[in-house]
């Protein structure tokens, strides 16, 4: 029987060698970015990645928070009336980001482009898509011994430098709910640290779901911006 030692010295002898390589395969386009990518050699054969490395961990750090591959890649920018001053406010906080956002609207007019844009160009912004996060605290409940990861988690996001919360609002109106996130956004409100919110609802509507607790603090951390465009996923699926 042969061993392990003795097999890899097997292959290592019929490696083809630089000079009996076969001939570097092109350039490929990364998945992600577009641009060249190098076959590398493995072992006995090339190997052609489909994306950067850097790429890699770019996707690793959207999936990692819950965006997903349609987020990975925003579309052009199409800045209309309704959505310019959303557009001016976003641009300015990624250049300087000390006053919070509450970037509110329809479904569709853009909210979540907004928030994965702040997130992809501050690397070290922290994103919570709000009804994903109840959900995990929740199932942390459910499971026995696991309760005080929910603390720990909402510690640790409490001190983020920067934290976006996309789709505040969504999730079914509790005093749980409201609890959970009134301890998130005092916590940062008392340490002063930016904050971005994206909602289906204005500040008024929002009182009536979470409370007014809520909703006098994000008065105070964040500048309050309407976004009136028309629904872009409609717009999309009238052109398909």
């Amino acid at each position: 029987m042969v061993d392990i030692k003795t097999l890899i010295r097997q292959r290592q002898e019929n490696m083809p060698t630089s000079k009996t390589k076969t001939k570097e395969p092109n350039p490929t386009k990364c998945w992600l970015c577009g641009k060249d990518i190098r076959a590398v050699w493995d072992w006995d054969h090339w190997n052609i990645p489909i994306v950067h490395n850097e790429c890699k961990y770019f996707i690793y750090r959207m999936e990692r928070v819950g965006i997903h591959k349609r987020y990975w890649k925003l579309p052009p920018e199409l800045i209309e009336e309704g959505n310019k001053k959303a557009f001016e406010a976003v641009d300015k906080f990624i250049k300087n980001p000390i006053k919070g956002l509450y970037l509110w609207g329809e479904a569709g007019t853009g909210k979540t482009y907004f928030s994965v844009k702040i997130f992809q160009a501050l690397k070290d912004a922290q994103f919570i898509k709000a009804p994903r996060f109840l959900l995990s605290l929740k199932s942390n409940f459910e499971n026995k011994g696991s309760s005080w990861k929910n603390e720990e988690r909402i510690d640790k996001l409490s001190k983020a430098p920067i934290l976006i919360i996309d789709d505040l609002g969504a999730e079914k109106a509790s005093d749980w709910v409201s609890e959970t996130f009134y301890v998130l956004i005092d916590e940062r409100y008392s340490r002063m640290l930016p904050t971005v919110i994206t909602s289906n609802f204005s500040l008024d509507e929002l009182t009536s779901r979470l409370g007014d607790r809520i909703c006098s603090r994000i008065i105070e951390m964040c500048k309050i911006i309407k976004i009136k465009t028309n629904d872009k996923r409609e717009f999309m699926r009238k052109k398909t």
